[in-house]
């Protein structure tokens, strides 16, 4: 995005939660793009979620699970979407992060968090869920995040 406020690109992908309204992109675009001419497509969605290991055997249906002293979780890094809409999730249950064991070990990709789950180092990593994963992780309670162009 901001390579096209520079006029160094004619296109970008986006997928930027504002906190404040829960919508994607659309106040990025307002900040960083005012005085250009912008067409915003919605390009695709993902859903985002609690990945546990196939059967759920520690039972973890919600993010307030992760407060439980049994369960071990593995966190996207700090800046990424999913941290961020983690982040967000968690305020809107008025959940501290500190209640979540594990909530400082940070992974930089998704298939790094779902192969903590799928090898024992974690109970738990929230996610983007992968189609091709399917058979091997299950998913718990979701979010969206919606993909622009």
């Amino acid at each position: 995005m901001l390579a096209l406020a520079r006029g160094e690109a004619h296109l970008a992908g986006s997928h930027l939660l504002d906190e404040q309204t829960g919508e994607y992109n659309v106040s990025y675009i307002r900040r960083h793009l005012a005085d250009q001419k912008v067409v915003l497509v919605h390009l695709a969605g993902r859903v985002q979620g609690l990945i546990v290991p196939p059967g759920n055997p520690e039972q973890l249906f919600s993010l307030t699970d992760l407060a439980r002293p049994d369960v071990l979780f593995v966190n996207r890094q700090r800046g990424s979407g999913t941290r961020v809409l983690l982040d967000y999730e968690l305020k809107k249950l008025g959940m501290a992060a500190q209640s979540m064991r594990g909530y400082e070990r940070e992974e930089y990709t998704h298939l790094a968090v779902a192969a903590d789950v799928a090898s024992g180092a974690a109970t738990s990593a929230w996610a983007s869920w992968p189609r091709r994963a399917r058979s091997t992780w299950s998913l718990c309670r979701s979010s969206t995040s919606s993909i622009s162009w």
